[in-house]
């Protein structure tokens, strides 16, 4: 398995379990944690063994959406990749015909809520919410 920056990841007894581990930044997503997340989707989708995938995170949210800190000083190449592996990890995310869950602690925002949209199953200890970002 790969060594990750941005995420935890494990596979055992059926389960690939990907955990989110940007604690100090809401776990929010910049083009590394969503190039990460995507090559751990793979890897458990080409793993026979692997029966379920279960999408989790350290600290106080499951995953705060884009990382505005990132794309407030990204160049215009940056955040065309931004968008691009945005895109085809969801894509990705909803081809994969295994059941892909999330275990939610926390606090949900912006686009971490519509990553959860492409989930089939969701198990919820926390709050979902959607607002403008804010420059």
């Amino acid at each position: 398995m790969a060594d990750y920056q941005t995420q935890l990841y494990d596979k055992a007894g059926g389960v690939a379990t990907i955990t989110f581990n940007r604690p100090k930044k809401s776990n929010c997503m910049d083009i590394l944690s969503f190039s990460e997340l995507l090559d751990a989707l793979k890897d458990a989708h080409q793993d026979a063994d692997v029966k379920v995938i279960v999408i989790g995170a350290n600290g106080n949210a499951w995953c705060s959406g884009r990382d505005i800190a990132f794309t407030r000083h990204a160049s215009r190449e940056e955040t065309q990749q931004y968008r691009a592996i945005n895109t085809q990890t969801g894509t990705y995310l909803r081809s994969i015909p295994k059941p892909v869950t999330a275990k939610l602690q926390g606090h949900v925002a912006g686009g971490g809520g519509r990553g959860l949209q492409r989930l089939r199953h969701q198990h919820r200890r926390g709050r979902l919410a959607v607002r403008p970002a804010r420059d």
